[in-house]
């Protein structure tokens, strides 16, 4: 009973949070202006949801979405129906089936793919995959799901990042890899691979526009051949009214049966509708990674070096470290502050600090005067300290 008491809590204060402000660039310089209006702005991935001022979306080890309110450090499975088991179609953290949604007011949006089933193609006897997927829609007032569109031949997963902001949803549509026999008969598919493109979807007329293609397959296969089997692309969030993306793939230049995972990040600019950061040349490309992303910086790593954005300010910091790589997941940014494994970086001074609390944490949010840590690479275990302790 407490557990449920502590999730209805928690779904009424949806209804609260994500509110951010408007940003796009004034016409006179880069910098970044305050609308006077609110606007909605949440965004999740494969990991988390941490969009929100008060509270924290993530999912569990054994696979249920959960939230933690900062205030009382008291998390709870998102569904909040008495007495549900989390096993049906009517609890919204079975439908989740451990995925991210993003939020509205009072709401939940996510999608939901179909189940691939074979289909006998009538014309050229053939079979085939039917892949789709449908937003979905779960009011938390009613807690009722609503089925609000259809996609057909695609799919989208919240591994890759999906965007609420305004009336728009963003998101990475994966139109599948699909192997097949040397009849024409699909045999199976594969999530990574394949086509991937970004989408706008209009919550007032369920407008579904394709903006982009995020990468191309053809031209990297040229140089990188497992790229039809192995490529990615990643949603990081949204700095500075544009979108990052790290585009990744396998690498198996030497033939020496020895992949390299490569990266490179990539933005869709919403201020103008383009998208840059696609190679200008394929055989050289200068691999780095969007490894921290969030409203106030954009943190972007390669090997020993960390170029930090901050909001407004043109003129990345760029702080030389070994222990930067594309691969620093556990990298942040908060307060003037760089948060990586057990260790602190001044954005100020560029001094570099030991954090003992730090010790296999990392730091995921920042609450009024303290911030909230968990333990490294795993979704719990979280406490919240003091700034003025963790940071002596």
């Amino acid at each position: 009973m407490k557990r449920t008491k502590t999730a209805m809590l928690l779904s009424v204060l949806l209804s609260f949070c994500l509110q951010g402000c408007a940003e796009k660039y004034s016409e006179d310089s880069n910098l970044i202006r305050q609308e006077k209006e609110s606007m909605v702005y949440s965004f999740a991935d494969a990991f988390q949801n941490c969009s929100a001022k008060d509270y924290y979306c993530y999912c569990s080890l054994e696979g249920e979405t959960m939230v933690l309110e900062y205030e009382s450090m008291k998390n709870a499975s998102l569904c909040s129906k008495p007495n549900c088991n989390h096993k049906g179609d009517d609890c919204i953290a079975h439908r989740l089936d451990g995925k991210n949604p993003m939020f509205g007011e009072n709401c939940a949006y996510y999608f939901v793919d179909d189940k691939p089933d074979i289909i006998y193609d009538n014309d050229e006897k053939k079979q085939k995959l039917k892949l789709g997927s449908s937003l979905c829609c779960y009011d938390f007032q009613t807690n009722t799901e609503k089925k609000l569109l259809h996609v057909d031949a695609s799919v989208s997963d919240s591994c890759y990042g999906w965007m609420l902001y305004g009336e728009t949803i963003y998101y990475i549509e994966n139109i599948y890899g699909v192997n097949r026999d040397e009849a024409g008969n699909d045999l199976s598919y594969g999530n990574t691979g394949g086509t991937l493109s970004l989408h706008a979807l209009r919550l007032s007329d369920l407008q579904n526009e394709k903006l982009c293609d995020l990468y191309d397959v053809d031209k990297l296969t040229q140089y990188y051949p497992l790229t039809p089997n192995s490529g990615e692309v990643y949603m990081k969030g949204l700095f500075e009214n544009k979108i990052y993306f790290n585009v990744c793939f396998v690498d198996d230049a030497d033939g020496q049966n020895n992949p390299k995972y490569r990266v490179y990040p990539t933005y869709y600019d919403l201020n103008d509708g383009t998208y840059h950061g696609t190679p200008e040349d394929y055989g050289n490309i200068d691999f780095s990674s969007v490894t921290y992303c969030s409203e106030d910086y954009l943190v972007i790593c390669k090997e020993g070096q960390a170029h930090v954005w901050e909001r407004g300010n043109n003129q990345a910091i760029v702080l030389m470290d070994e222990r930067f790589d594309q691969d620093t997941f556990s990298l942040t940014a908060f307060d003037g502050m760089l948060f990586c494994f057990d260790c602190a970086f001044d954005l100020n001074t560029k001094e570099d600090r030991k954090m003992p609390k730090l010790q296999g944490k990392s730091v995921v949010a920042k609450y009024g005067d303290s911030y909230i840590i968990s333990d490294y690479g795993m979704q719990g275990n979280f406490e919240k300290i003091p700034a003025e302790e963790l940071l002596k």
